[in-house]
């Protein structure tokens, strides 16, 4: 089986979305003072690549914590979005050539800007039409190598809402979409177990030439 990292490392000075605090992480304890090393971490829960739960943006959704184990694994899909958005009229050609997945990621090369101020503006969107198509899809989440499925200036994030609305993850700022190949693999979301929480930091594996993971 081949592994691939999909996942940006958390550190001090990492990207954070315009207006979240930075990531802080500095020592606590060291093996020269006190015997053992130990670190004190601060960041959001929507930090580097992470899973977005219905309770990011709906009153009364879903906790990340609510959710089963299992929706975190199975056979994924990648598509490769060179437009500046996700259409309708894409998604059905798409799926018209492919079997069924339970995941798909969008390739949009936009982890290429990773640690630069452009990251986070002009980025590829998922058009609300597209978002409404794929709420249909029977999928358990969706991926991408950026920061939103909505533009930056979105004050009614209609990509998220009506995504998460009908139950399906969000997987953002993921990296190294390119190595994935095209006839299909399975992926496996590590979400870090917070209490009540509305996203949180992951690991995201895709696992290439194995035993399924459903």
């Amino acid at each position: 089986m081949t592994i691939i990292d999909l996942t940006h490392p958390l550190e001090a000075g990492m990207p954070v979305y315009p207006g979240t605090p930075p990531v802080r992480i500095a020592p606590l304890a060291t093996i020269e003072a006190e015997g053992f090393r130990e670190t004190r971490l601060s960041f959001t829960s929507h930090t580097g690549t992470h899973v977005d739960a219905s309770a990011h943006m709906l009153a009364g959704g879903q906790c990340l914590d609510d959710i089963a184990p299992e929706r975190f694994m199975g056979p994924a899909r990648c598509l490769s979005l060179c437009d500046k958005a996700l259409s309708v009229d894409r998604l059905e050609r798409f799926f018209a050539a492919k079997p069924r997945c339970d995941f798909l990621l969008l390739y949009m090369g936009w982890d290429r800007l990773w640690g630069t101020d452009n990251y986070f503006h002009g980025y590829p969107i998922i058009e609300p039409a597209a978002a409404e198509w794929l709420s249909r899809s029977g999928l358990r989440g969706i991926g991408m190598d950026s920061p939103s499925p909505d533009p930056p200036e979105s004050v009614d994030y209609p990509a998220h809402r009506i995504l998460l609305e009908n139950g399906i993850l969000l997987i953002e700022n993921l990296r190294g979409l390119e190595r994935l190949p095209e006839k299909g693999f399975d992926l496996a979301i590590f979400p870090l177990l917070i209490a009540a929480s509305d996203g949180a930091p992951a690991r995201v594996i895709a696992c290439l030439d194995g035993p399924p993971l459903r």
